[in-house]
Order: structure tokens, then sequence, then C-alpha cells
């Protein structure tokens, strides 16, 4: 039973390590992500000012040289939160499974320990003295 009991809280205590570890680098990725759009957002409204100043052709390359790398790193990061979630999940499972394996082993090991224990109670205990043993000795002779 101490076995159980300690495979469980082992059980629970590295869920929720993983489940700290994958959600903190959730909370990173995502961000980032926040980051970099809030970067984006910014050089969204600098440009255009920039723009004013050059000519029509000229503003749209600088719009594509300035946005394009910011985009990338946009693809990426939600990419990186794609794969942080999936394992998560992934990890998530694999504990409700485990936990489920658990409940099962102590549900079963609940029932045979009930099982077992009217036939334990029916059997005679050692007396402490010499006359208990003679009277339990009786009560095995009658």
């Amino acid at each position: 039973m101490e076995f159980v009991l300690a495979l469980l809280v082992g059980l629970i205590l590295g869920g929720g390590a993983v489940w700290t570890v994958v959600r903190a680098r959730i909370d990173a990725a995502r961000a980032e992500a926040d980051h970099s759009r809030e970067l984006l957002e910014q050089v969204k409204t600098d440009i255009p000012n920039a723009v004013k100043a050059a000519s029509s052709d000229a503003s749209q390359s600088l719009m594509d040289v300035m946005v394009k790398p910011i985009a990338d790193s946009l693809e990426k990061v939600d990419g990186k939160l794609e794969t942080l979630e999936k394992a998560r999940s992934l990890a998530q499972g694999q504990l409700s499974e485990h936990l489920r394996t658990v409940t099962a082993g102590q549900d079963q090991l609940r029932r045979e320990t009930s099982a077992s224990s009217p036939r334990c109670a029916r059997r005679p205990r050692a007396a402490a003295g010499a006359s208990s043993s003679s009277s339990a000795s009786a009560r095995w002779q009658a």
C-alpha cells in the first residue's frame, strides 16, 4: 500500500513538474510572439511616415524589407507555440493515463484487501499468557 501511495505521489509530482515546464515554455513563446507583434505594430506606424518621403515604388520595397523579417519571425514563433502546445497535450494525456492506471491498481488492492479481511478476522489470535493459550486451545478442541 505504501508503494502504491509512493508511486501515486511520485507520479503526481512528476506530472506537475512536466506541466510546469511545458507551461513555462508556452508562456515564454507567447510572450515572444506578443513582443514581435508589438514590434510589428510599431513598424507599421513608423513606416508610413518614412514612406511619405520616398516615392511610391521605393515605399513599397521599403515596407517589404522592414516587415518581412518580422513576419518571418512571427511565423517561427507560431510554429514553436504549436509544437509546445502539442507537447503539453501529450504530457497531459500521459499523466492522465498514469493516474487512471494507479487508480485502477488502488481499486484492485482495495477489493483484494476487503475480500481477505473476513478470512483474517475468523482466525483465532494467539493469546499473550499461558492461561489464555489454554483457553485458546480449548476453543480449538471444542
